[in-house]
C-alpha cells in the first residue's frame, strides 16, 4: 500500500490513518493547515518543522521512509488481529512478552517488583520487536491520539529516578495519592521549579500538564512500543 504514495505529504497523511487520527487534527499536530495537503499544495515539499514534529510525536515512523519513501514506515507500531488462542497469539514467531491487565488486584508497582508473581493474561509473539519487560492494556487517554484506551503498551522497568529518565520519553508512572496508587501515562519532562520534581505531559489537550514530587513516584517504566487492535 505504501508504494502507491508518491510524495512525503501522502507519507504523512499515511501516518495519520495508519494511527487512527483525522487528517485535521493530524495537521494539527505538526503545526500545518489541512489545506496544504490538498490540491497543488499536495505536491509541494514538506517544511522542516512538520517532519521534525512528525518524527517527534510518532517516533516509531521511520525517517528515511517518511522523506525518500524507502523502506517501511514503522517496524514497531504493530497491529494485531485478535488472538486466535487465549494463551497465544498464533502465526507470529518472535520473543514471547507477557501481556497484563492492570486491576485493583495487580498494580503497577506490584507488577514491575515481582511480574512472576502475576498471571498474565495472554503471551504475544512479536517478530523482531525491541527488548521489553512486558506490556499491559492502557486505561487513560493522557497521550491520545497517540495512544488511547484499549491499546496495548510494552514497557521495559527502570528503578532509579530522575537518573535513569530519558527526558522527553513516553512512561507508565505510579503515584501515590493518599495512599492509594494511580497510574499515569505521561511524557516525563525535567521541572523547572524543583529539583525534587517532574513535570508530566500529556498529548490529549483536555488533560493540564502537572508537576508531581518525586517522592510520590513508587515505580515507572519507559514505554517502549505500541500495540493496536
Amino acid at each position: 500500500m505504501t508504494e502507491k504514495l508518491k510524495n512525503i505529504k501522502e507519507r504523512a497523511l499515511f501516518v495519520a490513518k495508519s494511527n487512527g487520527i483525522s487528517y485535521e487534527d493530524f495537521c494539527t499536530i505538526i503545526g500545518m493547515s489541512y489545506g496544504s495537503f490538498k490540491g497543488k499544495a499536495k505536491e509541494r515539499p514538506l517544511n522542516s518543522s512538520a517532519i521534525e514534529n512528525i518524527l517527534t510525536k510518532f517516533p516509531n515512523v521511520d525517517a528515511q521512509w517518511l522523506i525518500t519513501g524507502n523502506g517501511i514506515m514503522a517496524s514497531e507500531v504493530i497491529e494485531l488481529n485478535e488472538p486466535s488462542s487465549h494463551y497465544n497469539v498464533k502465526g507470529y514467531k518472535g520473543t514471547e512478552i507477557p501481556l497484563f491487565r492492570l486491576n485493583q488486584d495487580h498494580t503497577l508497582e506490584e507488577l514491575l517488583a515481582s511480574p512472576e508473581k502475576v498471571l498474565p493474561e495472554t503471551m504475544l509473539s512479536i517478530p523482531s520487536s525491541s527488548k521489553c519487560d512486558a506490556a499491559v492494556y492502557l486505561t487513560t487517554n493522557t497521550m491520545y491520539p497517540m495512544l488511547k484506551a484499549g491499546d496495548i503498551v510494552t514497557y521495559k522497568k527502570i528503578s532509579q529516578w530522575p537518573s535513569e529518565i530519558f527526558w522527553g520519553e513516553t512512561y507508565l508512572i505510579s503515584v501515590d495519592i493518599s495512599g492509594s496508587e494511580q497510574v499515569v501515562l505521561h511524557q516525563v519532562q525535567i521541572s523547572k521549579n524543583n529539583a525534587k520534581s517532574i513535570k508530566l505531559v500529556s498529548y490529549n489537550p483536555q488533560y493540564e500538564d502537572k508537576e508531581i514530587d518525586l517522592d510520590t513516584v513508587k515505580a515507572m517504566a519507559q514505554v517502549v512500543f505500541s500495540i493496536r487492535f
